[in-house]
């Protein structure tokens, strides 16, 4: 039987046929330790570790503003669990969703404001430079647009926030969950004395 030494990227040798004895004669700085299990072997879910999912990258245009951030900080679920062991009631419910709807139309509304600001100073700059240099005077139309169609896009979701849809949906869907493990609770102490 004959070996082969196989070229390797950065190796200068050569592939050549080299007998048993001398195979096993060569020194072992040429011999590369493999693994003896690999990822294949061992499916992920099935070895006892946790799946790792990749992390969400840090949101960019309106979802970027801090106000906005902040809103999406909150647990909802926990002040949902918070309102529905205390109050109970559907009307608490529906005055809990109004009161968070309007957290964020504030939110919102601030973040609309200062990219307003924004766009406006650029169009004063634009007005500045438009005989000076075309260049600075298309990117400032640029970055114009950019903000106008943030802000277009935040005046949509303000809107929808109104029929509790958009953005907002997922902190109400959290806080109506919590809602009802927090009334579920306080009944269950109540009644069953849990």
């Amino acid at each position: 039987m004959k070996l082969r030494k196989f070229k390797f990227w950065g190796d200068q040798k050569v592939s050549e046929v080299v007998s048993p004895a001398a195979a096993q004669s060569d020194t072992m700085n040429n011999v590369v330790q493999l693994p003896v299990s690999n990822a294949l072997d061992k499916p992920m879910g099935l070895d006892g570790s946790e799946l790792v999912l990749p992390q969400a990258k840090n949101p960019i245009g309106p979802m970027s503003a801090e106000e906005i951030k902040v809103f999406f900080g909150i647990d909802y679920k926990a002040q949902g669990r918070h309102a529905g062991a205390i109050y109970k009631t559907n009307e608490a419910l529906e005055h809990g969703k109004l009161v968070l709807i309007a957290h964020f139309q504030n939110a919102v509304s601030q973040v609309i404001d200062q990219k307003q600001a924004k766009v406006d100073g650029l169009k004063s700059m634009e007005i500045q430079t438009s005989g000076v240099s075309e260049v600075v005077t298309s990117q400032l139309r640029l970055a114009c647009t950019r903000l106008e169609r943030d802000v277009d896009a935040l005046v949509a979701q303000r809107e929808l926030a109104t029929e509790g849809k958009g953005w907002i949906l997922s902190a109400l869907n959290e806080y109506r969950i919590g809602f009802g493990r927090g009334m579920r609770a306080a009944i269950d102490a109540e009644l069953l004395g849990l």
